[in-house]
């Protein structure tokens, strides 16, 4: 009877862990809290036995872990999304040489532009400003500091957290040379002079032809001379002018310069919204172990406020390093709300090697208010993981988001993070070492461009524990004006434990 009881329980188990796709969310990126899960690449679900149980699987806290007491971690996490460092680089060379400020002074008093102006113009409305409004183009960054406490099957946590994204925008409607429309062909007369077939001068003939000709045709403003004079400037900037998406930007410049809604690129609403979320958390988790302690159950119910900040920055506010920092610290467009989540975890003993978890966080949706906005919602997340024990001191997990995962603070941005990792702890003594690595990767973006590698190290003398984690993609951006390149994504964690029983 026992073994029947046994095996319903396994099959149960095996069956929620099969049916879990079925669930969808929109919720943060997993957070790899705790030094050892981010060296093993966030495969944490099934492994976890010590202090995170309470984020990881309550379910855990059922089981004798390898260790309790206090635990002091600590972690950041960069990553940078699309092209943003390339482009905001080259932007910022635009603006530093007061390129920038200086066409629009000119744009603003109806004077008219050099060769050289009208083709820096065209080279930041039709290739550096687009990409910057990419869905998933941006900045996210994510702390953490807290603090862990374990006795028994009970865990104590008190924790800040924050997500803060910088998420491009682009404003398509007021790429312009000018917001007067006689003002603009004169400017765009006195460039090309006493005009003549420019065309003969096309790199790219058929192409920049056509395109010349639809500018001509589509806006009555333009004649023919202008038509091809922009252009050939565009092309002298380096635009393909076969690339559709060129092509289209050309046009909505020329339309919007020569055309009946003319606008000013002085009224550009180009920028940045900055948007975070900071929470405070206390929470407490217990689990109980059934059916013979093969499997725990258990749960997190958590205490949050949260302090919410979204602002605005335009492209021409920033002018300096400095003022970028001054804009992305000053949080004066914050909201407060206090909020309750609940986690359930779930972890299968199937022997002394084999574990399985299941774990759901935020499952009561907790939602924040931002100032001005829609609310930050922290929407259900599910994720489930596997352990093995290979020998004495070496094991390996491998996790996966259940739920696809898209945060309110950066739009366009979607994760399912897939993550295996390794640990082998070489016994000292009364002390031991920890090895250990992974890699994870996101299988809701491109696979080449979302790729970490983690590796680490976890020291104990006695009763004392320290842990070191770190992380980068093997992707890299080049940043243009110095031809360096830096990882899209870094990841650094440590933590400091006392461990006792209690």
């Amino acid at each position: 009877m026992r073994e029947t009881v046994h095996f319903n329980v396994i099959a149960a188990t095996l069956l929620a862990l099969a049916l879990t796709p079925a669930f969808a969310a929109r919720a943060e990126e997993w957070s790899f809290v705790g030094s050892r899960y981010q060296a093993m690449g966030g495969a944490g679900v099934a492994l976890v036995d010590d202090n995170h149980a309470s984020y990881w699987n309550p379910g855990a806290l059922a089981f004798d872990g390898v260790s309790q007491g206090v635990e002091l971690p600590f972690s950041v996490s960069a990553e940078t999304l699309g092209n943003i460092l390339a482009d905001a680089d080259s932007i910022a060379d635009f603006i530093s040489d007061n390129t920038l400020a200086s066409v629009i002074t000119k744009v603003g008093n109806g004077d008219a532009l050099t060769l050289a102006e009208v083709q820096d113009l065209l080279d930041l409305t039709a290739t550096k400003l687009p990409t910057l409004g990419d869905d998933g183009e941006g900045f996210l960054a994510l702390p953490e500091l807290g603090l862990t406490m374990r006795r028994g099957r009970l865990a104590v946590t008190v924790k800040g957290s924050g997500s803060l994204a910088v998420d491009p925008v682009l404003d398509l409607s007021n790429l312009s040379f000018s917001g007067d429309l006689a003002s603009a062909l004169d400017r765009v007369t006195d460039v090309v002079g006493a005009g003549g077939d420019r065309s003969l001068d096309f790199t790219n003939l058929a192409d920049s032809q056509s395109l010349s000709d639809a500018i001509n045709a589509g806006f009555a403003a333009w004649d023919q001379d202008q038509a091809e004079e922009l252009v050939l400037q565009a092309e002298l900037a380096g635009l393909n002018t076969s690339s559709t998406t060129i092509r289209s930007l050309i046009t909505d410049i020329a339309g919007a310069t020569g055309g009946l809604t003319a606008a000013d690129l002085s009224a550009n609403g180009s920028g940045a919204f900055v948007r975070g979320l900071i929470t405070q958390e206390v929470g407490i988790a217990y689990a109980h172990p059934v059916f013979r302690d093969r499997l725990g159950i258990g749960a997190n119910v958590r205490y949050l406020r949260g302090i919410s900040t979204s602002k605005f920055i335009r492209y021409d506010d920033i002018e300096s390093g400095r003022d970028l920092v001054d804009e992305l610290t000053d949080l004066s467009n914050t909201e407060t709300s206090d909020q309750v989540a609940v986690d359930i975890g779930v972890l299968l003993r199937l022997n002394d090697r084999l574990r399985f978890g299941v774990v759901g966080r935020n499952l009561t949706s907790p939602s924040f208010a931002v100032d001005g906005g829609n609310d930050y919602t922290l929407d259900p997340q599910v994720r489930a993981g596997v352990a093995l024990n290979l020998a004495p001191g070496l094991v390996m997990a491998a996790d996966i988001d259940i739920t696809e995962n898209e945060t309110d603070a950066l739009s366009g941005l979607k994760s399912q993070l897939l993550s295996v990792g390794t640990e082998y702890v070489l016994g000292l003594g009364e002390g031991h070492l920890a090895l250990r690595a992974g890699a994870f990767t996101n299988l809701a973006g491109e696979l080449r461009d979302s790729l970490t590698v983690t590796a680490g190290v976890g020291f104990r003398i006695w009763r004392l524990q320290l842990d070191l984690a770190v992380g980068a993609s093997p992707y890299l951006q080049e940043i243009n004006s110095g031809g360096k390149k830096l990882p899209s994504r870094l990841n650094l964690s440590g933590s400091i434990k006392w461990v006792t029983k209690f």
